[in-house]
């Protein structure tokens, strides 16, 4: 069987960085029963996730822990659609660095953060948001009108998933989606044991729904010195107050505090 956990906060809270840290206190208790040693397997998992950037989880660490995203769907699909690498729709620095031009849907991708300052500058005029594409779309066809029509990566992966699929399946159809897949998926991840399906991308409230009907809990990751621009993902989940625990970090991953909570955590949660 799975247990749910369902990871939510505001981008740039470090959803992927706690569920791989959550994961790997949840793998370590299950094998040792107990917390002798886990500060050096909790500190290289530190080192590990900080060198990764907090872009991918390296989930083939864990046996006991499977990680899955409501939005795996849209950006396995629209790979395909743009015949790019499906690596590039989980990598935080792909999804910022690849500016795509929905003319022809030819792509540059920035090398370093000065080399995307300088590409985004230069189309500064033309550069589009999920938002901004969608409203323009609705007056007309710009990928035919415009010369031009810039987009990030990571901003058509929410046009695509918020404007495009959700307007025509409606609003819960990744949420369906998953549903609908789940069966085969649990039947080959958890023959025989309990898998714990940490859910790293918790953006709707539908999808906190999601996790409370199948018994899961919510971890809330609040990281106030490090908000990002971000869509209205986040403010549809303003005036949702729904979570079991809460993890408050400040870029200090090694804090005592910091440890103490994802073991407390941990021993609600497999309790």
């Amino acid at each position: 069987m799975f247990k749910y956990i369902g990871i939510r906060g505001h981008r740039g809270a470090g959803k992927n960085t706690i569920a791989y840290l959550l994961g790997t206190a949840i793998e370590f208790y299950l094998v040792h029963n107990n917390w002798e040693g886990f500060e050096v397997v909790y500190q290289l998992a530190v080192q590990k996730v900080l060198e990764e950037g907090g872009e991918t989880i390296p989930e083939y660490d864990f046996k006991n822990v499977y990680f899955e995203s409501f939005a795996d769907t849209a950006k396995i699909t629209l790979a395909q659609i743009l015949g790019f690498p499906t690596d590039w729709m989980y990598n935080d620095w792909c999804k910022d660095a690849t500016i795509i031009d929905l003319k022809d849907f030819s792509f540059e991708r920035a090398q370093n953060r000065l080399n995307l300052h300088s590409k985004l500058s230069l189309k500064q005029k033309e550069m589009y948001t999920a938002e901004q594409l969608y409203n323009a779309m609705q007056q007309e066809d710009i990928t035919q009108t415009k010369e031009h029509v810039y987009i990030t990566l990571r901003e058509l992966i929410v046009y695509y998933s918020k404007y495009v699929v959700q307007k025509y399946f409606g609003r819960n159809v990744w949420v369906k989606s998953l549903e609908n897949s789940k069966w085969e998926s649990e039947r080959f991840y958890a023959l025989n044991k309990t898998i714990y399906k940490i859910f790293v991308d918790c953006k709707f409230p539908t999808e906190i729904s999601y996790i409370y009907n199948n018994e899961g809990k919510i971890v809330k990751v609040t990281r106030d010195n490090n908000v990002k621009p971000d869509t209205d993902f986040s403010e549809q989940l303003a005036n949702d107050n729904r979570f079991d625990y809460e993890i408050e970090l400040d870029g200090d991953l090694l804090k005592p505090d910091t440890i103490k909570t994802i073991k407390d955590i941990t021993l609600k949660i497999i309790s």
